[in-house]
C-alpha cells in the first residue's frame, strides 16, 4: 500500500500521477531483475555494510533526480536489506514478492487516478460564489 500513496500523494496532475505510477512499476521490475543474479553471494558482515552503505548512497543521489533510476535503486537496497531478516523465504520468493506487491499497489494507484476526477476538471457548481 505504500507504493500506492506514495504515488497518489505526489503533487502533480493526472499525468504526472501516472508517469510516476509506471515508474515504480517499471523501476521494480528492474530493480528485481538486476537483484535476483546477486541474491546468492555471501558478501560477509563487512561487505555486506559496504554494499548497503554504497546503495544508500546512490538512492539519496538518484531518487530526487529520477524516480525510475530511484526505484531500480530502491528495490535493490530493501531487497538486500531484507533478505537476512527472511529465514523462511528464500531471495528469490522475496523478490517475487516484492514484485507482485509493486504490481497490485501501481494498478491500484492507477485505478484510483482514473476514478477520481482531479480538482481542476470538476464542473464549477453554476451557483457558487468563488469561495
Amino acid at each position: 500500500m505504500l507504493v500506492a500513496v506514495l504515488v497518489l500523494s505526489y503533487p502533480g496532475g493526472r499525468r504526472v500521477l501516472n508517469v510516476r505510477a509506471l515508474s515504480r512499476i517499471l523501476g521494480t521490475l528492474i530493480g528485481v531483475l538486476v537483484f535476483a543474479p546477486i541474491a546468492g553471494l555471501h558478501l560477509g558482515s563487512a561487505g555486506f555494510v559496504v554494499a548497503l552503505c554504497v546503495l544508500l548512497w546512490f538512492v539519496a543521489r538518484w531518487t530526487t533526480r529520477n524516480y525510475l533510476i530511484g526505484s531500480v535503486l530502491i528495490t535493490v537496497l530493501a531487497l538486500m536489506m531484507t533478505v537476512p531478516l527472511t529465514a523462511n523465504e528464500t531471495p528469490l520468493q522475496l523478490t517475487a514478492d516484492r514484485f507482485v506487491d509493486t504490481l497490485v499497489a501501481g494498478a491500484i494507484a492507477m485505478i484510483v487516478l482514473q476514478i477520481v476526477r482531479t480538482r481542476q476538471s470538476r464542473p464549477k457548481d453554476a451557483g457558487s460564489t468563488g469561495r
